[in-house]
């Protein structure tokens, strides 16, 4: 999977550079940092779930892959960075359930049906 952008001047789709890390598979448009300058992904091991986690790109040319998150029974799904980019909302999903901690640690809010815990991971730089 590559990233692919709109270009809004010239309204057309283009694709991302290379796919950062071939034992990967990134998907991402999960958010953008609040300066424009990272986007979320989601990442899977292609031969090893020990990679699968929240990994974030740079925009501008699809380099300086950063792991967020570690998640190798499950996926994590990235929401919103904070407003200073420190930080980053992900859902975490295990057996493909949402998972929460009774010790608080992870806030589970409801919205429509969906029962989600809502982690804060701090964005290494």
């Amino acid at each position: 999977m590559v990233a692919h952008f709109v270009d809004p001047d010239a309204g057309q789709v283009v694709r991302a550079h290379p796919q950062p890390d071939p034992k990967l598979e990134l998907f991402c448009g999960g958010s953008w940092s609040p300066d424009g300058d990272r986007i979320s992904c989601e990442g899977f091991g292609v031969d090893d779930p020990s990679l699968s986690g929240i990994y974030t790109i740079r925009t501008s040319d699809g380099g300086g892959l950063r792991r967020i998150t570690s998640n190798p029974d499950g996926f994590d799904a990235p929401g919103d960075f904070s407003p200073d980019g420190e930080r980053l909302v992900f859902t975490r999903f295990v057996d493909d359930e949402p998972v929460g901690a009774p010790d608080g640690s992870m806030i589970v809010f409801t919205r429509s049906s969906w029962t989600t815990p809502v982690i804060a991971a701090r964005s290494t730089s």
